[in-house]
This record gives structure tokens, sequence and C-alpha cells, in this order.
């Protein structure tokens, strides 16, 4: 970020996770729902990464592993907040 030109006024970091059944099918369930609705995931397959069946084919196999007694989901996420001085 300070190579683009940006001061970093914030750092974070989390680490999340689902433990039970029911917590981790509606996380996953919010990521299925991000492939099929957020643009993202369009400009993927416009640009010839993925295409929509391999992408539904994901979401039917997260679903399916998602419903494993044993299934645990376990996420890290970081995140920096910049602002770009306007001269």
């Amino acid at each position: 970020m300070r190579r683009a030109g940006f001061n970093v006024t914030e750092f974070t970091a989390s680490c999340n996770n689902a433990t039970t059944p029911e917590a981790v099918q509606r996380s996953v369930a919010g990521y299925i729902d991000w492939m099929a609705n957020l643009p993202l995931f369009d400009e993927a397959i416009a640009l010839g990464w993925v295409d929509r069946s391999t992408l539904n084919d994901m979401g039917t196999k997260m679903q399916q592993w998602s419903e494993h007694p044993d299934a645990f989901l376990a996420l890290g996420r970081c995140r920096a907040l910049g602002r770009k001085d306007e001269h």
C-alpha cells in the first residue's frame, strides 16, 4: 500500500471459527451465496478463470462437506486501511 502512495492508518487481524454443524452450514451457505451473486465471480467467468458449472459444482461440494458431522470451519482475516493524500 505504501508503494502505491497510501499512508496506512490501521491494521487488523482476526480469527473466527464455526464449531457446530449449524454454524458451519450457515457460514458455507453464505459463501455459496457469494459465489452465485457477487460480481467478482462473474468477472472471473468473463476472464475465463472459471466457468459457472464449476462454481455450481464447488457450491454443491461445499454444502455436502458442511453437512458432515465433523465439519469445522476456521478463518483468518487481515485488513489494512489506508488514506492517499491529495496533492
